[in-house]
């Protein structure tokens, strides 16, 4: 592996570890915040920004998966410990996410 390629999966995994960040600040921020039935407008503009970070962070997770080539191990690790030991066809799924 090449001093570029090392750099650009540091790269892909600081940009994971930050998007996960970013997601667990603002979904605390989220969940604890009061519910006012008379600013809906406020409610949607906070489900919009939690949103957008789980977006961040599931875009970041994907580029590095698919750089390290271990998006169907992970998926298959995952889904085992959720107790789905045999996915119908993980191969298939994850064609249609890529």
């Amino acid at each position: 592996m090449s001093a570029n390629s090392d750099r650009s999966d540091g790269l892909l995994e600081a940009d994971v570890i930050g998007a996960a960040v970013r997601y667990a600040a603002v979904g605390d921020w989220f969940e604890n915040r009061p519910v006012n039935r008379r600013e809906k407008d406020r409610d949607r503009e906070a489900m919009d920004v939690f949103n957008r970070v789980e977006a961040e962070v599931r875009q970041a997770g994907r580029r590095l998966l698919r750089r390290m080539g271990h998006r169907e191990l992970v998926l298959k690790q995952t889904l085992a410990e959720s107790g789905i030991e045999n996915p119908r066809s993980t191969s298939d799924e994850m064609a249609v996410v890529a």
